[in-house]
């Protein structure tokens, strides 16, 4: 409207930020927009990436976890960060996005 936020959209803005924000304390790794050209999925290749990504993340940085999102309507990929160990945190639905963290 002209413009302006209207003042009941922010009622409730700190806890949608906190749903919608990943927590920062304590900080962790994030794995963030990992993707397999189609003509070379179902071959390991994920799998070999988040590998790699948690290699450098442990190993070399130090870290004990890390987190990313997922499509809640992405089967697939929730089954291939399930078989590599991770865990859904929470889910939510903030429109237009659609998120899992695992």
């Amino acid at each position: 409207r002209n413009g302006q936020v209207p003042s009941d959209a922010l009622d409730d803005f700190e806890s949608l930020v906190s749903t919608v924000v990943p927590p920062r304390d304590p900080l962790r790794p994030y794995l963030c927009n990992l993707c397999v050209v189609p003509s070379a999925r179902r071959r390991g290749i994920g799998a070999a990436l988040v590998r790699a990504c948690e290699h450098i993340a442990f190993k070399e940085w130090g870290w004990h976890e890390m987190y990313l999102h997922v499509s809640m309507h992405d089967h697939a990929t929730k089954r291939l960060y399930a078989s590599l160990g991770f865990e859904p945190l929470r889910e939510y639905d903030p429109k237009p996005w659609e998120v899992q963290y695992m």
